[in-house]
């Protein structure tokens, strides 16, 4: 029951952190984006290697760099985001399953004579 209890305690702690991450991704896919380019900034083309970047310029598939702004040489495209607390809660979930899981396969075969 105590277990209960504390999965339900991290499930909303995590949930309210969770809320600032979702209306920043709504704001980025938000209905006055969608026409139909890319921005530098996107995932998806951080990915690319600067031929295909340079592909989707020239087939006018990625929109134009805002005045003010420059592309950072050199910029990792993998580079891992921040964690959210959504993310932690779910590592440490899933360590405790992994866990419990196996303490009940060590166990199981004791348990049925």
């Amino acid at each position: 029951m105590a277990l209960v209890a504390v999965v339900l305690a991290v499930v909303a702690a995590g949930g309210c952190a969770a809320d600032q991450k979702r209306i920043e991704k709504e704001e980025r896919l938000s209905a006055a984006r969608l026409d139909g380019k890319f921005r530098h900034d996107d995932p998806l083309v951080k990915m690319l290697s600067p031929a295909e970047r340079e592909a989707l310029a020239r087939q006018g598939m990625l929109a134009p760099i805002p005045e003010g702004e420059e592309l950072a040489e050199g910029e990792d495209a993998f580079a891992e985001e921040e964690k959210t607390t959504m993310d932690a809660a779910g590592d440490v979930m899933m360590s405790v399953l992994s866990v419990t899981v196996t303490l009940g396969m060590i166990a199981a075969p004791y348990l049925l004579f």
